[in-house]
């Protein structure tokens, strides 16, 4: 178990656990005194128990409730919700809590702090607090999220430090139930400030998430909720992180994560044909026009003089001049322009291969990962969307202005997002675009060659891999 305590946070309405987003659109997320148990057995170092509307419909935390919650587990119980006062806190302690949360009453009666640390010793005393970020400040709210103050986090925590408060529990609202992290420079800012132990609570959709709280958001402890409730992770897996060194493990879009279907781009000329009422095979205008298309792509980057590469232009733009060359060969009237965004169109229809999301999803667990791809954004981004990762960084080829396996497509995106070319590796299924161009700024090379079966091959200048499983295989023994 890490010596920092991972806390599944079990978030009450009407006596059910729920979860949602930004404090909005709430699920019903299961039964509390059954979760609760669960928790207990599958090894979480504390349980909180926040009853989310109790301030806001004006009433108490149900006693019966947490005495229900209370019998079921035997680890440390915070309980939070409408305290308002000495008696209230004194009622949750009974009833089995071993803290009490107290949030929008401290901010409108900061001596409560006082009287309840006093009363019954700062341990038992944690302060809630809920912070949005508004321009350059990060500003606390109440009333579950629906009030703002005009109170300062980074003055507020100093002072409930000091009148007595034994923890922080420190939850962003920008980042509550988006699964993208935790708020990392907030809770940096707010560690620097107190020497009390901060709770870090809002954004975690996976296992790293919770790693980089800890060491880049100093917490000294994490809070969850969806990631355990709905079964995506298990406190045992949280309990054994242990990433090590993070690195960034970058990739290629097309023939690496996101399949490129030949039979689509196939049928798609015919269907240009078709609806053309054109007296051609639909072989040999495909033919054809790859020829020119195939011309454009090993002229556009010059590697012995990258200044002398050609303008950049867009796959769009190149496409349509590819189709003008083909309509002025077979002499057709055609219109260029609206073929070329049929082939857009039909790029953005390419699926994921069947192990890319279950493999990023693994491998984001404890690394950054990212896309730079030689693609226009309006196919790009719609595929990536198919696969439902959050991924941290991404970059086309539109965006850099110029293709790989021209250095800058890299340079740009580590300068872009302040990385280290040799922390990172780059997974993609050209020798020229993707090995020769990623390892010209020192990144980690990985040639995938999704053709061939079960091929794991470490050679001189890169490793080979036949599927993105292998790969994680590798990352994994490292």
């Amino acid at each position: 178990m890490l010596t920092k305590r991972i806390i599944p946070c079990l978030d009450i309405d009407q006596g059910r656990v729920v979860k949602g987003v930004n404090f909005i659109n709430i699920k019903d997320a299961g039964d509390p005194a059954e979760l609760a148990k669960f928790y207990d057995e599958e090894g979480a170092d504390e349980l909180v128990f926040l009853d989310i509307t109790a301030t806001h419909e004006g009433r108490k935390t149900i006693v019966e409730v947490v005495k229900k919650v209370s019998s079921q587990v035997f680890i440390p119980l915070t309980v939070g919700g409408g305290i308002r006062n000495v008696l209230d806190m004194k009622q949750m302690l009974e009833a089995g809590a071993d803290k009490v949360s107290i949030n929008s009453s401290a901010v409108a009666d900061p001596s409560i702090i006082n009287k309840c640390s006093n009363e019954f010793g700062s341990q038992c005393v944690v302060s809630a607090i809920d912070v949005k970020r508004i321009k350059d400040e990060w500003i606390v709210y109440t009333h579950g999220g629906r009030k703002e103050t005009n109170l300062n986090a980074l003055d507020w925590v100093q002072e409930i430090e000091e009148r007595g408060a034994g923890e922080i529990l420190l939850t962003s609202m920008d980042k509550d139930g988006s699964n993208i992290g935790y708020d990392n420079e907030l809770l940096k800012k707010v560690n620097d400030l107190v020497n009390i132990p901060v709770i870090a609570s809002g954004g975690a959709g996976n296992l790293r998430h919770l790693y980089e709280a800890f060491n880049t958001g100093k917490s000294d402890a994490v809070l969850a909720a969806s990631i355990f409730h709905f079964g995506k992770f298990s406190i045992k897996e949280a309990a054994v992180l242990n990433p090590g060194e993070t690195m960034n493990i970058l990739f290629d879009c097309f023939e690496t994560i996101v399949e490129n279907d030949l039979n689509g781009w196939k049928s798609l000329f015919a269907e240009i044909i078709k609806k053309n009422h054109w007296n051609l095979d639909p072989l040999e205008f495909w033919n054809l026009w790859k020829k020119y298309e195939v011309n454009f792509r090993e002229i556009r980057t010059n590697m012995e003089k990258i200044e002398e590469s050609p303008p950049f232009i867009t796959y769009e733009k190149a496409w349509k001049d590819c189709f003008d060359i083909v309509f002025r060969e077979l002499n057709i009237d055609g219109n260029s322009k609206l073929c070329a965004e049929l082939c857009i169109n039909n790029m953005a229809k390419n699926e994921p291969y069947n192990d890319s999301a279950e493999m990023l999803n693994k491998l984001s667990q404890n690394h950054k990962i990212g896309v730079i791809s030689n693609a226009d954004n309006n196919f790009l981004y719609p595929v990536l969307d198919k696969l439902n990762i959050n991924f941290d960084f991404t970059m086309s080829s539109e965006e850099a202005e110029c293709y790989k396996p021209n250095p800058n497509i890299f340079k740009k995106f580590i300068n872009k997002n302040n990385l280290n070319p040799k922390d990172c590796w780059y997974v993609g299924d050209k020798e020229f675009d993707d090995v020769i161009g990623s390892s010209s700024l020192g990144m980690q090379p990985v040639l995938i060659n999704r053709s061939v079966y079960n091929d794991l091959r470490y050679l001189d200048k890169y490793i080979q891999i036949s599927d993105l499983r292998q790969l994680y295989e590798i990352i994994k023994s490292l």
